[in-house]
């Protein structure tokens, strides 16, 4: 019986070379339990416990320091109060671990992956009660308490690029507690909980430009080899880097890929060049 023959089609997207962007931090990582609390809460504490998580893209470069660090946080999202009001917030427990993964660029081959790389985990609280004023209408926002942890990484200095870091924020337990003292008929939302925030430190390390080349293939995945700035084979969709330098390839697609049965032939490639250098 002969085979069905149906068309294979592989597309490339080009993206310029850039130039290295200075580093820079994502938004942080927010744990909060809020309380709506009332006139006739006034005295009362209120108790909670949370967990979640979160994470923080970085840029990476070779010799990048990685900074990451967690402290206890708390504050008012919103009240409605007369002259005279107040709250507080204290948190007794954060424990937490924080993950690190590496986005490893291989010059030679110019494949990447993730690679679990380094972690950390520890405990924090809040040295004193967190104490509001609260008069009016409005918001006070979160901010961050000591005592705080701080752990940092430097990236690796040689060998595969560490092009991109993130950093990823467990906490298993945040527990506290929050009361008011408010006027009569008055009201506000109090909030305790953990923060974590990665940075990469401004100044220090070195990061390289990357030339960008996609390859994809429809309706199916086929392995393509390649050759050139950077060498190797891959099976579709793949990205190829190149560290620092333009990308000059030369792609490889098999004449004719079987696949359940069925076979598909080699029809064109189709190119989406989205920089400034035309693929020939």
């Amino acid at each position: 019986m002969k085979a069905k023959r149906l068309s294979l089609v592989l597309a490339l997207l080009l993206l310029l070379a850039l130039a290295p962007q200075p580093a820079k931090a994502s938004p942080a990582v927010w744990v909060m339990d809020q309380e709506y609390l009332a006139t006739k809460d006034n005295g009362r504490t209120v108790t909670f416990s949370t967990s979640g998580g979160g994470s923080v893209d970085l840029d990476g470069g070779y010799g990048a320091e990685i900074y990451a660090y967690v402290a206890p946080a708390a504050g008012v999202s919103s009240y409605t109060v007369t002259a005279g009001s107040t709250a507080s917030a204290y948190v007794d427990t954060v424990d937490y671990s924080v993950a690190v993964k590496v986005f490893f660029i291989d010059p030679s081959t110019g494949l990447g992956s993730w690679s679990d790389w380094q972690s950390a985990s520890g405990s924090t609280y809040m040295e004193d009660s967190a104490r509001f004023s609260l008069s009016g209408s409005g918001s006070i926002p979160w901010r961050t308490y000591p005592y705080s942890r701080t752990h940092s990484w430097t990236l690796p200095s040689s060998g595969d690029y560490p092009a991109k870091v993130r950093v990823t924020f467990s906490f298993s337990k945040v527990s506290g507690y929050m009361s008011v003292n408010l006027a009569p008929n008055s009201s506000a939302t109090v909030a305790a909980g953990a923060f974590g925030e990665a940075i990469r430190r401004s100044g220090t390390g070195t990061t390289l430009p990357l030339a960008v080349l996609s390859v994809s293939s429809t309706p199916i995945s086929v392995t393509v080899s390649y050759s050139g700035t950077v060498s190797g084979s891959a099976s579709t969709p793949f990205t190829l880097y190149g560290v620092g330098k333009d990308l000059t390839v030369t792609l490889n697609a098999p004449g004719s890929v079987t696949v359940g049965g069925k076979t598909y032939n080699f029809v064109k490639w189709s190119t989406s060049d989205a920089g400034e250098h035309a693929l020939a």
